[in-house]
């Protein structure tokens, strides 16, 4: 992926739950690679918002899905910060081919040593929380996953 904040930006590879755009306030969370291993999936923080080629696989579009050479602006407006606007284009989607269980395990357990800190800190939110209620990263493919929404309940 490419993340950048208005100038040229060199191609790199991420950690699930990276952040993007700072610590104490990103405007992206990498989540990981969906199930097809043609997208991946970023959650927007809380007071991030974005415009572009990203679908979003939830009804508020908190989580944005780009597959490879999709580009998103992505505008983060912190309390009582400056404002900043980031591009991000996801370069390409690649399968890791291992030689062992016991690596292949390792892999997809790597994530951001800040990552589950920052999401559990943006699932505070309440829109947040229901969005990410629907997603799970499921360990042993290494993907993450959509619940399948529940059945509307009838009102007694």
């Amino acid at each position: 992926m490419r993340w950048s904040s208005g100038g040229p930006a060199k191609a790199r590879r991420i950690s699930r739950l990276t952040p993007l755009g700072g610590l104490s306030s990103p405007a992206l969370l990498y989540l990981g690679v969906d199930e097809d291993a043609k997208h991946v999936l970023f959650l927007l923080g809380s007071t991030a918002t974005s415009i572009g080629e990203a679908e979003c696989p939830d009804a508020d579009c908190r989580v944005i899905s780009l597959a490879r050479g999709d580009s998103q602006i992505v505008d983060l407006q912190p309390a009582g910060a400056q404002p900043a606007q980031f591009q991000l284009e996801l370069v390409s989607v690649e399968r890791d081919e291992l030689s062992s269980a016991a690596r292949a395990s390792k892999s997809r357990a790597e994530e951001h040593p800040d990552g589950r800190d920052i999401l559990r800190s943006l699932i505070k939110d309440a829109a947040v929380a229901r969005v990410m209620g629907t997603f799970a990263f499921d360990r042993g493919k290494g993907v993450m996953v959509q619940a399948a929404p529940s059945p509307p309940v009838a009102a007694p």
